[in-house]
C-alpha cells in the first residue's frame, strides 16, 4: 500500500470514528433522557404509593389514640357532659389532650344525637363539624376525613365514641368525643416525601381539582394561589400518579416539575458536546500517528498472514491441531482443522473442553495441566473425547506453559492429535496376542491334565498289583484328580478361569467315582456367574477340597455306605463351603485350630491353607462333623 493510500485510509478512519462517536453520543443522550424519565416516573409512583399508605396509617393511629383517650378519661368527659360550664375541668381535659396530641387544634363533646354540649373550647364549631358529628352519631360509622374551612383556622376532625371505660366495650355509647387537628401534621409528612421540585398534593375526590393540603399546609396557606384553590386543567392533565388515602375524601397526587426535563436535556447536550469536542481534538492529534502505524501494521499483517498460512498447511499435512489457551481470560483459540474434531462446536474455555473429555480421564488431564502450570515442564497426556453422538475418540495432547515477560500474559500452546486409529490398531494387536496366548495356555493345561491322568492310570495299575498300598495310592490318586480338575477347567475353550463352584463339583464327582459315597449337594447348580479363584491359589484350594471330602468319607458313621452332605453359598465377593458327615461317639482330643488330633490329610490341609483369604473351621455339630471353608479376596480374584 502506497503512502498516499495509507494517508487517505487513515483520514477515512478518523472521519468514520467521529461520525460513529457522534451517533453514539446522540444515542447515549437519548438513552440517558429516557432512563432519567423512567427513573423520575418510578420515583414519583413509589412516592405517591408510599406516602398515601403512610397518611392512611397516620390517620388510623390518630383515630385509635383518640378512641383510647376517650376510654381512659371517660369520667372527666362524662362529668363535662353534665356540667359543661365547669371551666376548670375543661382546662384540665385540654391539658391532658395537649399532652397526648401536641398538634391538636380544638376538642369538643357531643351527645348520642351528635349535638355538642358546648359550642367550643377554643373556637366555635362550624356547620361542617356539626354535620359530621350528627352523621357519625346517628350512623355509628366513621366519617371520611377532609379539611373543614374555618374563618380562624382550617382543620380536620378525628372522632371517637365515648361512654365506655377501658374494658367495657359491651356498654352503649353516650356520645361523640372529637379532636380537631391542624393540617400541618400532614403537610410535614408530604414535605418529607417530596422528590426535588415534584409536588405532593392532597386533592378532594368528591370535588375534582380542589386542593386540600400541600407541603406548605392547608390550601389557604399555599403561596401564589390567591384564592384560586383548584388546580388548572393543564396541571390536572400533567398528573400521572394518584392514589386514594383510605378513610378520607382525599387522593394523593404528584404534580411533576415542569422544568426538570428541559434542565436535564440541557445538561445531557452540554456533556455530549464536551465529550465530542474532546474526542475530536484527540482524534486529530492522533491522526499522524495512526497513519504511520497503519503503514507498519500493513507490513506486519502481510508477514503474519504468510506465516499463518504456512503453519496451517503444516498442521493440515501432519493432522495436528493447535490450541492457544489464554490462561488469565480462560479463552481457547483453535486452528482451522479443529472443526471436525468437535462437530464445529469448538470449546472456548478449559471447562468447555473438559465437558468433552471422558469422565474417567478428566482428573488425570486436569492434574497434568496443573502440574505444567506449577513447574513449567511440558505435559503429555492421552485421553478420550466423547462427541454429541456419544462416539469416543482417543486424543494425544502435548503442551507447555509460557509467560510474556513484558505484559505478564500467561498462555499454554498445545498440540492435539487424533490417535483413534492408532489406539484401535493397538487394541486389535493386543486382542490377537491375548487370543494366541490363551490358546497356548489352554493347550498347555490340556496336556498337563492328560499327563496327570496318565499318571493316575499307572498308579491304578500298581493298586491292582499291590493291594497292600491301596489306601496310599488312592489318596495320591485323589490329589492328582483334584490338580487335574484345575487344569481341565483352565483348558476349556473360551474360558481359562477356574470358578469355585465348578471346581467343587468336580471334586465331589471324583470322590463319588472313587469311593461310591453318596454326595448330597445343596448348592446352586448355575455356576455361570460365580466367584473365580486366583490362578496362584487354584491348585492349593483343589487339594484342600479333595482332602476335606476324603476325610469326610473316611470318617463317616456308615463306613459301608458313606454319606456326605455339602453346601456352597456364592456371593461373588465371598464363597462359603460346608461339608458334613455323620459320626458315632466322641472325636477325642481334636482341635483343628490348635493342630491337635490331626491326621495326615488334615495336617496337609493346614499346610496348604492360605494365610489370607481363606478361613477353615472343623468342629462337631450335633451328630456330625462339620467343616466350613470361607474363601474371599485375595484367594478370589479381585475382578470378576
Amino acid at each position: 500500500m502506497t503512502r498516499k493510500h495509507t494517508k487517505s485510509y487513515a483520514s477515512h478512519v478518523v472521519l468514520v470514528m467521529l461520525l460513529m462517536v457522534s451517533a453514539l453520543l446522540a444515542m447515549l443522550a437519548l438513552f440517558r433522557l429516557h432512563d432519567f424519565d423512567v427513573y423520575q416516573r418510578s420515583l414519583m409512583q413509589n412516592a405517591v404509593h408510599t406516602e398515601a399508605n403512610e397518611l392512611s396509617e397516620k390517620i388510623k393511629r390518630l383515630q385509635d389514640r383518640v378512641a383510647l383517650f376517650a376510654g381512659q378519661y371517660y369520667d372527666i368527659i362524662n362529668y363535662l357532659a353534665g356540667y359543661s360550664g365547669d371551666e376548670d375541668v375543661r382546662q384540665y381535659l385540654k391539658q391532658r389532650v395537649a399532652q397526648q396530641f401536641p398538634d391538636y387544634y380544638a376538642i369538643s363533646i357531643a351527645d348520642e344525637a351528635g349535638k355538642p354540649y358546648f359550642d367550643h373550647t377554643d373556637i366555635a364549631i362550624n356547620e361542617a363539624c356539626k354535620h359530621d358529628l350528627q352523621q357519625y352519631a346517628t350512623t355509628s360509622k366513621s366519617v371520611d376525613i377532609y379539611i373543614h374551612p374555618h374563618s380562624e383556622a382550617y382543620h380536620f376532625d378525628i372522632m371517637a365514641p365515648w361512654g365506655q371505660r377501658d374494658g367495657e366495650a359491651d356498654k352503649p355509647i353516650k356520645g361523640v368525643f372529637f379532636v380537631s387537628f391542624h393540617p400541618s401534621i400532614l403537610a410535614e409528612s408530604l414535605k418529607n416525601s417530596e422528590i426535588g421540585e415534584h409536588k405532593l398534593i392532597l386533592l378532594r375526590t368528591d370535588k375534582p381539582g380542589l386542593i386540600e393540603i400541600t407541603a406548605e399546609g392547608s390550601r389557604n396557606q399555599v403561596s401564589g394561589l390567591h384564592g384560586e384553590y383548584y388546580l388548572s386543567e393543564q396541571d390536572q392533565a400533567r398528573i400521572e400518579y394518584r392514589e386514594p388515602v383510605a378513610g378520607t375524601r382525599w387522593e394523593l397526587v404528584m404534580l411533576p416539575d415542569e422544568n426538570i426535563s428541559a434542565s436535564q436535556l440541557r445538561d445531557v447536550v452540554t456533556q455530549s458536546l464536551l465529550l465530542f469536542t474532546a474526542f475530536a481534538l484527540v482524534s486529530l492529534i492522533s491522526l499522524r500517528f495512526i497513519r504511520h502505524a497503519e503503514q507498519r501494521r500493513n507490513a506486519s499483517e502481510q508477514g503474519l498472514t504468510m506465516a499463518k498460512e504456512h503453519l496451517q498447511q503444516a498442521l493440515d499435512f501432519s493432522r495436528v491441531i493447535q490450541c492457544d489457551w489464554d490462561i488469565d481470560s480462560d479463552e481457547m483459540h483453535w486452528s482451522e482443522n479443529a472443526q471436525g474434531l468437535f462437530d464445529s462446536n469448538l470449546p472456548d474455555a478449559l471447562s468447555s473442553y473438559l465437558q468433552y473429555v471422558h469422565e474417567q480421564d478428566r482428573e488425570t488431564l486436569r492434574d497434568d495441566i496443573d502440574r505444567c502450570l506449577e513447574t513449567g515442564i511440558a505435559f503429555h497426556n492421552e485421553h478420550r473425547l466423547r462427541d454429541n453422538d456419544n462416539h469416543v475418540r482417543w486424543i494425544e495432547a502435548s503442551g507447555n506453559f509460557e509467560e510474556n515477560a513484558v505484559t505478564g500474559q500467561r498462555r499454554m500452546i498445545s498440540l492435539v492429535t487424533d490417535i483413534t486409529e492408532r489406539k484401535q490398531a493397538e487394541k486389535r494387536r493386543i486382542e490377537a496376542e491375548k487370543s494366541q496366548r490363551d490358546t497356548l495356555v489352554r493347550e498347555v493345561h490340556h496336556r498337563i491334565k492328560n499327563h496327570l491322568q496318565g499318571v493316575v492310570g499307572l498308579l491304578r495299575q500298581h493298586t491292582n498289583k499291590t493291594p497292600a498300598i491301596r489306601d496310599i495310592i488312592d489318596a495320591a490318586v485323589g490329589q492328582l484328580y483334584s490338580v487335574s480338575s484345575v487344569y481341565g477347567l483352565q483348558s476349556r475353550e473360551g474360558k481359562s478361569q477356574v470358578m469355585v463352584a465348578d471346581l467343587f463339583k468336580q471334586v465331589c464327582r471324583t470322590t463319588h467315582d472313587m469311593t461310591g459315597a453318596e454326595i448330597d449337594w445343596n448348592g446352586n447348580d448355575d455356576s455361570s456367574e460365580g466367584a473365580i479363584l486366583s490362578d496362584e491359589r487354584a491348585v492349593a484350594i483343589a487339594l484342600i477340597l479333595n482332602e476335606l471330602m476324603a476325610n469326610a468319607v473316611k470318617h463317616a458313621a456308615d463306613v459301608e455306605k458313606a454319606a456326605v452332605s455339602v453346601q456352597l453359598d456364592d456371593t461373588h465377593d465371598e464363597v462359603t463351603i460346608i461339608i458334613e458327615n455323620a459320626i458315632i461317639g466322641s472325636v477325642g482330643e481334636f482341635d483343628f485350630t490348635e493342630g491337635k488330633g490331626l491326621g495326615t490329610g488334615l495336617s496337609l490341609i493346614r499346610s496348604l491353607l492360605p494365610s489370607k483369604g481363606a478361613d477353615l473351621t472343623i468342629t462337631p455339630y450335633h451328630d456330625c462333623m462339620r467343616a466350613v471353608l470361607v474363601l474371599s479376596k485375595p484367594v478370589l480374584k479381585e475382578e470378576q
